[in-house]
């Protein structure tokens, strides 16, 4: 059965969102984009309309949506404007050259993109993304919100904590935890336990500050 879909964003995520489901007619009906930023409404993304901000979901009741913004915090927020929309509201995009066993879950809102690898006996929370070319070894945990940028190659057994992000290149060793609200900067080798809020880069990665809570 065919689904209509709102893509939330209106920036490079948001249209590799979107061309992931315009690769699945059978699946998707790609209804639009919804966006805060007032000078990219009217816009087009894809041929598709930035329709208006995001408080104007209501007005897309028989739709399903997807948060398509690659910072964590901000999916949160983004969330959290979305008050009453049930889980089961939100789509899991996942391309179709993306390869995963079917010991692989992944929660509502979650995007998984092209060319990404999930081994596994992994869990992956709600509203978490899987960009291109990344790479996750077995028994490895999400929880929400966590973001895995392009190129990324995560060990086996490593857990992340609720809003983790690793960035681009990022090479995480078997058996590590990422705790709450962390970020592991791009190209950086962790090789040890990263506490929360903590942003860490380097090789081997240390910690350079602190984020605010999330």
């Amino acid at each position: 059965m065919t689904e209509d879909l709102v893509v939330i964003g209106g920036g490079g995520l948001a249209r590799e969102a979107a061309w992931i489901a315009l690769q699945q007619p059978e699946q998707w009906r790609l209804v639009g984009f919804l966006d805060d930023d007032p000078h990219v409404q009217g816009q087009l993304r894809l041929g598709y309309r930035i329709m208006g901000p995001v408080t104007d979901f209501p007005a897309y009741k028989d739709s399903k949506f997807i948060i398509a913004v690659g910072t964590p915090r901000t999916r949160k927020v983004i969330r959290g404007k979305l008050f009453n929309v049930p889980d089961g509201r939100f789509a899991t995009l996942i391309d179709a050259s993306a390869k995963f066993h079917s010991s692989v879950s992944f929660a509502p809102g979650s995007l998984v993109c092209a060319g990404a690898v999930a081994t596994v006996d992994i869990s992956c929370g709600s509203h978490f993304i899987l960009n291109i070319n990344a790479t996750v070894g077995h028994d490895c945990k999400f929880d929400d919100y966590c973001t895995v940028a392009p190129l990324a190659a995560i060990s086996g057994n490593v857990s992340c904590a609720a809003g983790v992000e690793i960035g681009t290149g990022a090479a995480i060793r078997q058996g590590i935890k990422i705790g709450r609200g962390a970020m592991v900067g791009m190209g950086s080798v962790v090789v040890s336990n990263v506490e929360p809020l903590a942003v860490v880069v380097g090789n081997p990665a240390k910690k350079l500050r602190d984020l605010g809570d999330f």
